[in-house]
C-alpha cells in the first residue's frame, strides 16, 4: 500500500461521470420511423426484442406530410396503425403500404412494436402547436389542409402539458 499514490488510486477509479456516459450512452438509439420517438430499450441492440416507446408523438414533428402536398401531418403512430389508412414508406416510395402492416413497409418498420390505440398525449399537442412556426420553416411544409391542428390543441396550456407527462411517468 506504501508503493501506491494517492494518485494512482485516483486514476484506477471510475469517475462517476464515466459510468454514467457507460450506462447512459450503451441504450438503443433507434428512432421510430414515423415520429422518430427514441427506443426506450435500456440495451444497445436488444435483439430479438423489438423497438418501442411509451408513446408516440404526431408525425409531423419529424416531417411526415400527404405525398405531393405541403400539409404536414398531425397523426400520431399509434393512431395511424389503428386506422384503415395506408402510407408511402419512403418519400420517393410509388407504393403505399396499409399502417396496420407497416411492419411489411422495410427494414426500418419490421423492429418496431406499435400499439394500436387512440392515445394522444398532451404534451405533444401543445408542442406542435407551440412550435408550429418552427416546424413549418424547417420543413417547408404547413399544418393545413388535412394537417390542420384542431383548434382544441391551441387551448392546452404548458402546466396541462407537463402534468400529461407528469401523469404518464405515474
Amino acid at each position: 500500500m506504501k508503493t501506491l499514490s494517492l494518485y494512482k488510486i485516483k486514476k484506477s477509479r471510475h469517475m462517476p461521470d464515466e459510468i454514467l456516459i457507460d450506462q447512459l450512452c450503451k441504450c438503443c438509439w433507434v428512432k421510430c420511423p414515423f415520429c422518430s420517438a427514441v427506443c426506450t430499450n435500456t440495451i444497445e441492440d436488444h435483439s430479438p426484442d423489438d423497438h418501442s416507446v411509451p408513446f408516440h408523438r404526431p408525425s409531423g414533428i419529424n416531417g411526415w406530410h400527404s405525398k405531393g402536398t405541403v400539409e404536414m401531418s398531425i397523426n400520431f403512430c399509434t393512431t395511424n396503425v389503428a386506422s384503415n389508412g395506408s402510407f408511402y414508406p419512403h418519400y420517393d416510395s410509388e407504393t403505399t403500404f396499409p399502417y396496420k402492416q407497416y411492419r411489411l413497409a422495410g427494414p426500418e418498420y419490421a423492429n418496431w412494436r406499435i400499439t394500436p390505440d387512440d392515445s394522444k398525449l398532451a404534451y405533444w399537442k401543445w408542442f406542435v402547436c407551440r412550435f408550429q412556426k418552427q416546424l413549418e420553416d424547417y420543413y417547408k411544409k404547413e399544418f393545413q389542409g388535412r394537417g390542420a391542428i384542431p383548434s382544441e390543441w391551441h387551448s392546452i396550456t404548458k402546466d396541462q402539458a407537463i402534468q400529461s407527462l407528469d401523469e404518464m411517468c405515474e
